[in-house]
């Protein structure tokens, strides 16, 4: 047995949470430091970011330490994600409070959703987690729970849109041509 820090049986959960402590307090020192000047553009860059490390070290998790070539840890990232919206928007529940809740719903999908798929390997397993994905992108986008996906939450204020819901053409940027003066 090897002595190195990445052998031991704690280090990524332990590395996990330092990292989840630091992004959340990311925004705080930035302000304390006077470089929180940029506001929301800063802070929703700083939210991507988080996301964007997360969703890496969890595609090197599976891939990286498992060997197993898997995309379906969209689809639990998805659910999350959606059950924070909902909670949010329609609940008026706090951001923080939903984060638990939507883990254990994500957490409990991928229960469901990996006991038929356990004993697949290879390509196998690759084609049927893109086909739940998909399956989970297409309930999403369309009325699940009454809700409509896309179209959902872009006109609930309570929800910061940045992305695909902040890109409809307005009726500005409609015209043809540019404006006289």
């Amino acid at each position: 047995m090897s002595d190195s820090l990445f052998s031991k049986r704690y280090f990524y959960p332990v590395a996990g949470g330092i990292f989840c402590l630091v992004m959340a307090c990311v925004p705080t020192i930035l302000e304390l430091a006077g470089l929180g000047g940029g506001g929301i553009a800063q802070l929703d860059m700083l939210n991507k970011i988080g996301i964007y490390a997360a969703l890496a070290l969890s595609l090197n998790l599976i891939l990286g330490q498992t060997g197993l070539f898997h995309m379906g840890h969209t689809a639990f990232f998805a659910m999350g994600a959606y059950t924070t919206a909902i909670l949010n928007t329609v609940y008026h529940w706090p951001v923080f409070a939903t984060m638990p809740i939507a883990g254990v719903l994500a957490a409990i999908f991928a229960f469901v959703l990996a006991k038929p798929i356990i004993h697949l390997r290879g390509d196998y397993l690759l084609i049927v987690t893109i086909g739940i994905v998909e399956i989970v992108r297409i309930a999403l986008t369309n009325n699940l729970f009454g809700r409509e996906g896309r179209t959902a939450f872009t006109a609930s204020p309570g929800l910061p849109c940045s992305g695909w819901c902040s890109r409809r053409p307005s009726a500005s940027s409609t015209s043809s041509g540019p404006s006289p003066s």
